[in-house]
């Protein structure tokens, strides 16, 4: 949710300018006890030990640990990108992707009409299950004219937006470390038709570099200009280019002879590490690569999967295990070593310790020792826990900052929006512990922590009750309306944090919260637009990450 998102349910996002007045926000709290009170129905159902937690120790240990070793010792490395990367920005599925369209060449062909909703919900699901999603693509294909599926598949993938209106999520953003680790031995392949690789790559705030879009023609570029292979076509900020793959069709007529795709991917295969980031590994090209091999010794080959959103609650964890053994063995079988990660924060983090790893070879130091020593400095010079004075003096400080960040960060959307907000709002900070198992509410804006011990961790479960524990989670910014008689409190938003520096490289730290007593339908945190939210955001977290550098400075 860093780049765009939809309010489906406030249509006026950018409320007008309003005449200038003396600014009326005051600065409150979260009590830690009210947030608690937000309940996502089968969380309550979902038993303790079948919890998917995070921990930092999952970096130092087998199978994780091997991907990250084998990437510092390889001489050269080959990312597929999957669909994944696309849904963090805010884009649909592939899936998702084609129920859009087979709504689209349902209504173009008189099939359906736009105001009978429950056939056009039958007219998909029967789709779907009758003849699965690559048979609705054929149909898709099957009632568009010559030229429109072309046309149609933009029009779904963006919705009402452009495709400059998204922006890359934190997968995406880790391929600029990635390039910087392994130079012209890095290849990028991708399924999807953005152009949120291309971006991460000349958006990066560190070292921007140039990137093209391959779609199988030679490119009189530069050494320098860093090129994305797009498998499946091209559609983004600046036109499409190639065909764009969809249908049964196009997948049988990609395998009729040698075609780019296949020569590209079946050399990287033969030649370099290669990992699947973001993909389910279900598109059958990418399959028969795998499949067709010739038998022999191979590079390191390997596959990331995330377990959050797989799973509901109350499946026994005995099923979730056997699973996964059998993936494991079914991918084996073709030499891919499958890395299962708990949530979706663990995948650009496995990626930036790739290009960690390899860029500082055998100095390297594994995320839990790194995270180890970042924890206890904080805790020591920054939160004062050795004692309870140092404690409370910590905690009057700490307050008097997160207040002075707020302040900066409504200021700065004040500035965008040439308004002024008449709204109370509180802020939160939560810090992860020592072994990145537990987030912990550290401070809050209007009352100061008195006795150490009343504070409890709370635990990194994708299904947790609290918005910070859930934006962790996926390394996104999250927000919900909360209607509690208890609380005063109606609406929140998590955002989280990730340092990332010389010292300690990135490590997922912790989250922000920020709660209004206006709700959903009144609040400036959900009614501004993207333009002003990143305002806020980069201001807010700007003013957080120079306090959590405190503990550090010599």
């Amino acid at each position: 949710m860093d780049g765009p998102r939809r309010r489906a349910d406030h249509h006026e996002v950018h409320a007008p300018p309003q005449p200038r007045r003396r600014r009326q926000i005051a600065v409150g709290c979260i009590p830690a006890q009210e947030e608690g009170q937000t309940t996502i129905d089968r969380c309550r159902t979902r038993e303790a030990d079948h919890r998917l937690s995070v921990s930092f120790s999952a970096f130092s240990q087998p199978p994780l640990r091997d991907l990250i070793n084998d990437a510092r010792d390889t001489p050269k490395l080959s990312l597929l990108l999957g669909a994944g990367t696309s849904i963090e920005a805010g884009l649909p599925s592939w899936s998702a992707l084609i129920e859009r369209l087979l709504v689209r060449a349902g209504t173009a062909s008189g099939t359906l009409t736009t105001a009978d909703e429950d056939g056009t919900n039958r007219w998909v699901a029967e789709a779907v299950r009758r003849d699965g999603y690559l048979g609705a693509a054929a149909i898709v294909e099957a009632l568009a004219e010559d030229g429109q599926l072309g046309e149609w598949i933009p029009l779904d993938l963006y919705g009402e937006r452009s495709p400059s209106d998204f922006f890359p999520g934190p997968i995406a953003q880790q391929l600029p470390r990635l390039v910087d680790a392994f130079g012209t031995d890095l290849e990028i392949f991708t399924t999807n038709y953005d152009d949120l690789a291309e971006q991460a790559l000349r958006d990066d705030p560190v070292s921007p570099r140039q990137a093209a879009a391959y779609v199988g023609e030679h490119l009189g570029v530069g050494a320098d200009v860093v090129q994305v292979r797009h498998l499946h076509g091209y559609a983004g900020r600046d036109g499409q280019a190639g065909t764009l793959v969809l249908s049964e069709a196009d997948y049988q007529r990609m395998q009729q002879g040698a075609s780019w795709q296949a020569n590209q991917v079946g050399a990287a295969l033969a030649n370099s590490m290669f990992v699947f980031v973001g993909s389910s590994l279900a598109d059958p090209n990418l399959l028969r690569y795998l499949y067709g091999e010739p038998p022999g010794n191979k590079p390191p080959r390997y596959a990331i999967f995330v377990r959050q959103d797989t799973y509901e609650p109350e499946v026994p964890d005995g099923v979730r295990k056997a699973r996964e053994a059998a993936v494991r063995s079914r991918w084996g079988a073709v030499g891919v070593t499958v890395v299962f990660v708990d949530h979706y924060v663990e995948v650009a983090q496995a990626l930036s310790e790739m290009a960690r790893a390899k860029r500082l070879g055998e100095s390297y130091v594994p995320l839990p020792d790194r995270a180890a020593t970042w924890v206890t400095t904080v805790n020591d010079r920054l939160l004062g826990l050795a004692a309870d004075e140092t404690f409370q003096r910590a905690q009057s400080q700490i307050v008097t900052r997160l207040r002075e960040a707020l302040q900066a960060a409504v200021a700065a959307a004040e500035r965008l929006e040439q308004r002024q907000w008449d709204e109370t709002l509180a802020l939160t900070l939560w810090l992860v512990d020592e072994p990145g198992e537990h987030l912990i509410n550290r401070a809050t804006t209007d009352r100061l922590h008195i006795d150490r011990a009343t504070i409890e961790p709370v635990h990194i479960d994708e299904y947790a009750r609290w918005v910070a524990v859930r934006a962790y989670c996926r390394g996104k910014i999250l927000a919900e309306s909360r209607e509690t008689y208890a609380s005063r409190w109606h609406f929140i938003r998590g955002l989280p944090l990730v340092i990332d520096d010389d010292e300690f490289g990135r490590i997922p730290v912790g989250c922000v919260t920020v709660t209004s007593m206006k709700r959903r339908d009144e609040t400036m945190l959900n009614a501004i637009d993207d333009a002003v939210e990143a305002g806020f955001n980069r201001a807010l977290r700007t003013a957080i990450y120079e306090l959590l550098a405190q503990p550090f400075r010599h």
